[in-house]
C-alpha cells in the first residue's frame, strides 16, 4: 500500500515520472479546495465522449470555470430536496431485495453478498434515473448480459488509458474497444426505454407536479424544455449516463464494506441491532425506514463513516496538474505540468489524523459524544471517500440514500454468517477498489 511507502519516505513520494503521491492534510485544501488553481489531469479525459471532448461531463471536464457552470446547472438534480423525491424508487428496490432475502434465509443457501449488493446498487440507480429497474435483483442477482462486468471493464479501460494517454490509447482501443462499446450500448438501451416511456404518453414530461415520484431523467427533460441552449452547451443530458457508469460500483463497494466489517466485528452488528430495536420500540423508526430516520441512528452513521474510511471506493491518487509557473506545496516545489494527487487509501490510513489504530474497524472514533469536535473536524476534512472541494462527487447524496435505506433493513431482518471470517475479501483495484467473494449464509434474525 502507498501508505506504507509514505510512512517510510514522508509526505511526498514520486511514484512515476512526473507523478507524485501526497499524504499531507494541510496540502489537501491547496490541491482540492475551493479556489485551488490546480485542474484535473488528462487522466480524466478518458471518461469523456471522444466525439465531444473532455468538457462534456462533470467528471472529465478540466476547465474549472466550465466545471463550475456545469455543476451549477445540475446541482438541483442531486440536492437533498431532490434526493427525497427519489426515495420511493429506492423503497421499491429495497422491497424486491428483501423478498429475495426472505427466500434465501429460509433455504439456507450460500450467497456472494458482494454480487447481491452490486445488483441492488445498479437496480436502484437505474430506477431513480429512468424509472426502469434493470432487474438484476429480481433475477436472483444474475446478470446474463454481463452489464456489471462491462461497467467494471470500462473503468479498467479508462484507467489504463488515462495513465498512458495519448501514446497508449491506440493499443487499448485495439484490445478493449469492444468493452467500451458494450457499456455504451447498455446505457443507450436504458435511454431508449425511458424515451419510449415518455413518447407514448405514459409519463407527461412537462407535468411533474402531480404528486408522484419524479425520476432523474424527467428532471433532465424538464431542464431541456426550459432552456434547450443551456442544456446543449453544458451537456446536462450526459448526467444520466454518468449516474449509471459511476453510481453502481462506488455504492456497492461502500455497501460491501459496511456489511463485511460489521459482520466480522460481531459486537458492531450487535450494537447496530440494539440501536435499531430501541428506535423501533420508541417509534422513531417505521417500516420501511425513511432516509431521515436512518440518518438519526447515531451509531449506524458512525459505522457508515468508518466503513468508508477503511475501504474507500477510490484506490489511486486523484490526479491534479500543477499550473503554469510551478507551485510549492508542503515545502516542496513542483514544476508546472507535474501530476500530484492524494490517494484516499493513503489519506484514510494517516495515523496523525485517524489514530494509531488505523487498521482497526472502529466506528467509535466518529462518536461525537466521546471524540472532541476539533478531532472530528480534522478527520472529516481528510475523509476523501467522495473526493474533496469543488470536485466532490455530485452524486454523493444518492449513494448515501441507497446505503441508509438498505442496511438498517438487513440489520432488522437477518443474521449473516461469514463463511471465512478470518480471511480478508479478495480485492481488485482499477481506480475503484472492488471486493470479491464475500460469501455468507443468511438466516432470519433471532
Amino acid at each position: 500500500m502507498d501508505g506504507f511507502v509514505h510512512a517510510q519516505y514522508g509526505k511526498v513520494v514520486r511514484v512515476a515520472p512526473n507523478k507524485y503521491s501526497i499524504d499531507d492534510p494541510a496540502a489537501c485544501k491547496l490541491i482540492y479546495g475551493f479556489g485551488a488553481p490546480l485542474k484535473k489531469s488528462t487522466w480524466y479525459s478518458m471518461a469523456s465522449d471522444p466525439k465531444i471532448g473532455p468538457n462534456h461531463n462533470l467528471f472529465s471536464v478540466q476547465d474549472r470555470e466550465m466545471h463550475a457552470a456545469m455543476r451549477k446547472r445540475q446541482a438541483g438534480f442531486y440536492s437533498m430536496t431532490s434526493i427525497k423525491t427519489y426515495e420511493p424508487f429506492v423503497d421499491e428496490c429495497v422491497s424486491v431485495f428483501l423478498e429475495q432475502f426472505d427466500r434465501i434465509s429460509k433455504s439456507g443457501e450460500i450467497i456472494d453478498l458482494q454480487i447481491w449488493l452490486q445488483s441492488y446498487a445498479l437496480d436502484a440507480i437505474s430506477q431513480m434515473t429512468y424509472g426502469v429497474r434493470h432487474g438484476l435483483v429480481d433475477n436472483g442477482a444474475r446478470d446474463p448480459d454481463k452489464h456489471m462486468q462491462w461497467l467494471w471493464d470500462l473503468q479498467y479501460f479508462m484507467t489504463l488509458g488515462g495513465l498512458t494517454f495519448p501514446w497508449g490509447l491506440p493499443l487499448l482501443l485495439l484490445r478493449y474497444g469492444s468493452i467500451f462499446s458494450g457499456a455504451m450500448k447498455f446505457v443507450d438501451r436504458l435511454d431508449k426505454q425511458a424515451e419510449e416511456k415518455f413518447d407514448n404518453g405514459t409519463v407527461k414530461e412537462t407535468a411533474l407536479d402531480d404528486g408522484r415520484p419524479v425520476t432523474f431523467f424527467e428532471k433532465v427533460l424538464k431542464a431541456r424544455n426550459a432552456n434547450a441552449e443551456d442544456f446543449e452547451k453544458y451537456h446536462i443530458g450526459s448526467s444520466t449516463n454518468a449516474n449509471m457508469l459511476a453510481g453502481s460500483d462506488t455504492t456497492s463497494i461502500a455497501l460491501s464494506s459496511i456489511m463485511y466489517h460489521s459482520l466480522k466485528s460481531t459486537h458492531v452488528w450487535k450494537r447496530l441491532r440494539e440501536e435499531l430495536n430501541e428506535a423501533i420500540s420508541n417509534g422513531s423508526v417505521t417500516q420501511p425506514i425513511t432516509f431521515e430516520q436512518a440518518q438519526n441512528l447515531h451509531y449506524f452513521q458512525c459505522v457508515l463513516k468508518e466503513a468508508l474510511r477503511v475501504h474507500p471506493s477510490i484506490g489511486l491518487p486523484m490526479w491534479r496538474l500543477i499550473p503554469q509557473g510551478g507551485m510549492e506545496i508542503g515545502g516542496t516545489f513542483f514544476p508546472e505540468s507535474t501530476w500530484i494527487g492524494i490517494n484516499p487509501w493513503v489519506a484514510h490510513h494517516n495515523k496523525e489524523v485517524f489514530g494509531n489504530d488505523i487498521d482497526v474497524f472502529n466506528p467509535d472514533r466518529w462518536d461525537a459524544n466521546t471524540t472532541p469536535k476539533p478531532k472530528l473536524d480534522q478527520m472529516a476534512a481528510y475523509s476523501l471517500a467522495f473526493g474533496a472541494g469543488s470536485r466532490t462527487c455530485i452524486g454523493k447524496n444518492v449513494s448515501i440514500l441507497e446505503m441508509n435505506k438498505l442496511i438498517p433493513e438487513l440489520v432488522r431482518r437477518y443474521d449473516f454468517d461469514l463463511l471465512q471470517p478470518d480471511k480478508e475479501p479478495e480485492i481488485e483495484n482499477n481506480w475503484f477498489v472492488k471486493q470479491k467473494h464475500i460469501n455468507v449464509r443468511v438466516q432470519p434474525a433471532q
